[in-house]
């Protein structure tokens, strides 16, 4: 028989043997706080938020690329900020600019600052403001000497007069189910939830235009229009909060709202159009605003909320490999696994 460990880690917490008698009302009034906290650190991560129903099977919620938005700032260990430590002109690689390369600023005339990111009351909120006199104006090209304007080719104009905001996720995923639950920006701007890597994108909505259609596309040829499919919602997205996902597999993309599916991709469809990688690849999350010239410019200030980010994947079936203990805790969702020589694997 082969030298196999059954790991198996199950908390458990008696408080009448910790103290060693039983407790009154009172202390147990007092001991409640503990052991909510207790609880609270050692369920399972799954635990924090029920899984979709449509999602069959099991399947576990990504810590590295879930947030909630409780505490009283951005996350900085999850997300890293457009347009300041974040993302670089090549930005679907996904690195922290160094002193040599230039961030990706946003798409012009309107500028990601860092001030417009605000997470207060479990939301996260993204502002767009017209904000001319932004000590971040007139921006010029990263370490041109003597300063030169910077101009965006997309639009072919400079940054000048709006701010929006950006936030990337530092960690990536391959395949699974990524969700937000949000309140898109009642103003003349994108307000857009999407993922990218270095072969595939897939935005799950751009909301630009008319605010009650939202625009889903996936993109593997840049230089080429992706394949874009266009919802007409049965709502006013900026009058209240609601969900919006997309599920992708080695085989296709299903996009979701309010639970519903309301399109879907498949690899063949896309190859058509030569918009689907022949070699998938891994991608990180983006929330943003941006000002699209062509659609006309904002009037007011905005604010584009999101109450979460939820990205689930499907738990790994017997004999799957995982790279840590922490790992195996998550991915193997019972948290039981066993080594095999120098293998973590799935119980």
């Amino acid at each position: 028989m082969e030298n196999e460990k059954l790991l198996n880690i199950k908390p458990q917490l008696n408080i009448v043997a910790l103290l060693g008698r039983p407790l009154s009302g009172f202390q147990l009034l007092l001991a409640f706080p503990v052991v909510v906290l207790f609880f609270a650190l050692h369920l399972p991560v799954s635990s924090a938020a029920d899984q979709p129903s449509f999602l069959k099977g099991k399947w576990y919620l990504e810590p590295r690329l879930s947030d909630e938005f409780k505490g009283a700032s951005l996350n900085k260990k999850k997300w890293l900020v457009g347009g300041l430590d974040g993302v670089c002109a090549n930005n679907w690689r996904n690195k922290v600019c160094s002193a040599s390369s230039a961030p990706w600023e946003g798409r012009a005339p309107s500028l990601f600052v860092e001030s417009n990111i605000v997470v207060k009351r479990g939301k996260l909120k993204l502002k767009s403001r017209i904000d001319p006199r932004n000590s971040h104006f007139p921006v010029y090209e990263h370490g041109s000497e003597p300063p030169k304007l910077l101009i965006d080719p997309d639009c072919n104009c400079k940054y000048r007069k709006y701010t929006t905001a950006a936030v990337v996720s530092k960690a990536s995923f391959r395949y699974g189910y990524f969700e937000t639950r949000a309140k898109i920006a009642d103003v003349k701007l994108s307000s857009a939830f999407w993922a990218i890597g270095e072969c595939f994108e897939i935005d799950v909505f751009e909301s630009v235009g008319d605010k009650r259609v939202i625009s889903s596309s996936t993109h593997h040829d840049y230089g080429k229009d992706g394949y874009t499919k266009s919802s007409t919602l049965s709502f006013d997205p900026t009058t209240a909060f609601h969900t919006y996902g997309a599920r992708w597999s080695k085989s296709r993309v299903d996009v979701y709202v309010d639970g519903d599916r309301v399109h879907s991709l498949t690899k063949k469809q896309a190859q058509k159009k030569k918009q689907w990688p022949k070699k998938d690849c891994s991608m990180h999350v983006w929330l943003d605003n941006e000002v699209f010239s062509w659609y006309g410019y904002p009037k007011k200030n905005g604010s584009f909320e999101i109450d979460y980010v939820r990205v689930w994947s499907p738990c790994k079936k017997r004999g799957g490999a995982c790279k840590s203990k922490r790992r195996c805790e998550i991915e193997c969702c019972s948290g039981r696994y066993r080594k095999k020589k120098k293998t973590l694997l799935c119980r």
